[in-house]
């Protein structure tokens, strides 16, 4: 009996206890939870995070199934016994009375609440509507305790608090290769993704880098060949004319001009005059080293022979390398105007040119406005202009170098052409004569402007410009705020402010250039970093993010520079699947809501495709790659239209934001080279795989200066940005992927830096870091996401 008893008593205090259990407080740091929700908890106490989780689990045991990773990561962790096969049971029984012709769907996402759940969960969100006035961030930010994924973050530091709660976003330098891999690795850790600017800007320049590369593989190195020879041929037929006296010796060293730009080219030895050869043999030797000093050739104590040296794209194959040499010949190697002999040789070879049949003739002028098109207008005197003129006057005559009056004519017509089309002179000019090249390098607005906020006497403070003082003149307050009150220029040189008002006068909010492609780009970079529009999201308001803007800029910028390293004149200073029914969980994304640019965006990809169709070099892969960019744009400004009125994206739509990092990588993997077909990214070779790019973007070469030095702009590795954002009324931590930018000065004689030495210093860790005025946004160490969210399976 006294077992009995006993037995009973605790049974009955088992059966007491069990209620007790089921109807316990909700906590998020239970390792399982019932399929039970106590309604008559205090929930006063609960984050709005925790409460965000509660007002689902009570949906939850319902069987309503979360396609948001934040909800349904946490569920099928702690409720793995019965939240699964809950929602499970629930698709089944639909299949199963579904007529079998009917395409219906189950749907998953209602459910019935009991009138007393309904109540709880009105609880629920009053407290949350409560906390979202109490607790929301200063100056309409927003505030990482209204966060409903913050707890993805394991153990975020204060740091990363702090920032995202004064700015909204805060920045980790990573060593990634690639903006698309944070893309992807926010896949694979189920993180909502941001999709910045700096993606799309990256996508666009390796899409317009991959025309470039096309253009010159399929047109400009054939045709640059075939002029060269022409004029060779040209020279062996002005022998068997009459000559007079010291003609021969012009055609001798025309030959031999001629000579060095095919060795370049083609790396084949060229025929050359006996007397000639070893001075054809020193040039081309002093070209391939690279190292400035005398030209024989030239007749100049001082070439610079480190412009030869391949930079840029040019460095990933040796054809492309003799092609940058070769077309740095033809631009640099210059004829000057006040040498009566080097008129003379300029004079010869424009007749030469002008010898050659018509055909060839206008293939190299038409390479010549391509690269108009592609760069911007030529910036000295070319032969092309003086063979105009004596065509023109019907002069075809070798011998007419010997006829002073002739010439003078001639003297006077280069003068009036360089009176007009020489933009970027140099006070040097005022001492030697300007410069007449067989193609003529280009004029770059923003070159101007490197080249005229520098000062020129020896020793001085403000010795370089910067690419800050370039977007200040063209209109960006924040650029011109750092350049007055960060660097502080107008106190490190007396007559910073009347040049710098001068050039703000002439270029602020005005259309840059003429409409040239490099011309749309900077114009597009001008608007991001000068912007002035706003919209209902704070931090996109912020002159923090402003300073993100800049960045951006400043690095897509090295970018552009990086990509006209060898048609643009250089300034110098020189004196002298979870379940087969059930849809996998996605996270919510987001594109930066800029609409401006998305447009503008589209705009210049849109009008690079009617240009290319214009000149007919358009093919179907070409082709193929614009659309797959454009309806990749157009994807973005879809979303931002959305975004804006304030609506959130579909399952599909967030489904193609998160698998943006994908296709961010396969359509950059179509972009590397026009002579490759890359199946995987790990076929990619060398410099190529990273974003990593530097320019040498200005030279100061002053007497007796010890500050002489080139100037480089660089884009350094991907970094991540985190961005608290506002969708369909909650809070979100989402990730993305946004530029460095670089900037600093190393000794003129040292050799003129390539990007794979670029990428290595980065690697080593002996890079220069990123500017100064972006070193609040930058974390000092690395976030860890929790393991609970990873794993994702796609869409």
């Amino acid at each position: 009996p006294m077992k009995k008893t006993f037995f009973l008593s605790l049974l009955a205090g088992m059966l007491m206890c069990m209620p007790a259990m089921a109807q316990s407080n909700f906590s998020m740091k239970a390792d399982k939870w019932a399929k039970t929700v106590n309604l008559k908890q205090d929930i006063s106490r609960l984050s709005y995070e925790e409460l965000h989780m509660l007002k689902a689990l009570v949906y939850a045991t319902h069987g309503r199934w979360y396609t948001e990773p934040e909800i349904n990561r946490v569920l099928m962790n702690k409720a793995e016994d019965w939240y699964m096969p809950l929602c499970m049971k629930r698709a089944t029984d639909f299949y199963e009375k579904r007529d079998i012709n009917s395409d219906a769907e189950p749907d998953l996402y209602t459910v019935k609440l009991t009138s007393d759940e309904q109540a709880f969960v009105d609880k629920i969100e009053g407290r949350m509507k409560q906390l979202r006035q109490t607790l929301k961030g200063k100056d309409g930010l927003e505030s990482t305790k209204l966060c409903v994924n913050m707890s993805q973050v394991s153990k975020p530091t204060q740091d990363l608090l702090d920032r995202l709660n004064n700015y909204n976003f805060a920045i980790e330098l990573s060593d990634c290769d690639q903006l698309f891999n944070i893309y992807e690795k926010n896949d694979y850790e189920m993180m909502p993704g941001f999709v910045t600017t700096d993606a799309y800007l990256q996508l666009s320049h390796m899409y317009l880098a991959y025309v470039q590369k096309y253009i010159e593989k399929k047109y400009f190195i054939p045709t640059l060949q075939a002029t060269l020879e022409g004029m060779s041929q040209q020279v062996v037929k002005a022998r068997t004319t009459s000559l007079k006296k010291g003609v021969s010796s012009h055609l001798d060293k025309m030959q031999t001009y001629c000579a060095i730009g095919l060795n370049l080219l083609t790396g084949k030895a060229q025929s050359v005059p006996a007397s000639l050869n070893e001075l054809y043999n020193t040039e081309v030797e002093n070209i391939i080293a690279g190292n400035n000093g005398p030209s024989p050739y030239m007749q100049v104590e001082y070439y610079m022979y480190s412009l030869y040296r391949p930079r840029g794209h040019y460095t990933r194959s040796e054809g492309m390398k003799r092609y940058f040499r070769s077309m740095m010949w033809v631009q640099t190697a210059s004829f000057f105007s006040q040498n009566e002999e080097a008129v003379k040789d300029a004079t010869l070879l424009a007749l030469l040119f002008n010898a050659m049949p018509q055909d060839k003739q206008t293939d190299f002028r038409h390479m010549g406005d391509i690269i108009t098109q592609l760069t911007g207008p030529s910036d000295n005197v070319s032969i092309l202009q003086l063979a105009d003129y004596l065509r023109a006057n019907n002069i075809t005559d070798y011998n007419v170098i010997n006829d002073k009056a002739v010439m003078g004519k001639v003297t006077a017509e280069l003068i009036r052409l360089n009176n007009e089309h020489n933009q970027l002179s140099t006070k040097m000019e005022a001492i030697t004569g300007f410069n007449i090249n067989f193609m003529p390098q280009r004029f770059l607005c923003d070159n101007e402007v490197l080249g005229s906020l520098v000062d020129d006497t020896p020793n001085c403070d403000k010795a370089y410009p910067s690419g800050v003082n370039v977007f200040a003149v063209f209109g960006s307050k924040t650029a011109e705020e750092l350049q007055n009150d960060f660097y502080r220029d107008p106190q490190r040189w007396d007559d910073f402010d009347e040049v710098f008002q001068a050039l703000h006068a002439k270029y602020a909010g005005k259309p840059i250039g003429g409409g040239t492609i490099y011309d749309r780009r900077l114009q597009l970079l001008v608007y991001l970093a000068s912007r002035t529009d706003r919209n209902d999201y704070a931090f996109y308001n912020t002159p923090h993010w402003r300073y993100k803007d800049l960045n951006t800029s400043l690095a897509s910028w090295a970018t552009l520079k990086h990509d006209a390293i060898l048609y643009a004149e250089q300034p110098m200073l020189a004196e002298c699947g979870d379940g087969e029914d059930l849809p996998s969980p996605v996270p919510m994304g987001f594109v930066e809501p800029n609409k401006i640019f998305w447009d503008q965006l589209y705009l210049l990809i849109k009008d690079t495709e009617s240009w290319l169709k214009r000149c007919g070099y358009i093919d179907d892969d070409i082709s193929s790659k614009t659309e797959n960019l454009l309806e990749s744009i157009d994807f973005c400004k879809l979303i931002v239209d959305k975004e804006l009125r304030g609506e959130v994206p579909t399952y599909d739509e967030r489904c193609q934001l998160n698998n943006i990092g994908s296709s961010l990588e396969w359509m950059t993997l179509g972009l590397i080279d026009p002579d490759l077909e890359l199946q995987s990214w790990g076929e990619v070779e060398g410099a190529d795989r990273s974003i990593a790019q530097v320019a040498d973007i200005f030279t100061r070469m002053v007497l007796g200066c010890d500050k002489q030095g080139i100037l480089y702009a660089a884009c350094g590795n991907a970094n991540v940005i985190y961005v608290l954002v506002n969708i369909g009324g909650q809070t979100y931590l989402t990730r993305g992927a946004i530029y460095g930018y670089h900037e600093f000065v190393r000794p003129a004689d040292a050799p003129r830096l390539t990007d794979e030495e670029w990428q290595e210093m980065l690697k080593k860790g002996t890079a220069p870091g990123m500017e100064d005025w972006m070193k609040p946004y930058i974390l000092p160490g690395k976030t860890q996401i929790n393991e609970r969210y990873l794993y994702s399976s796609g869409c």
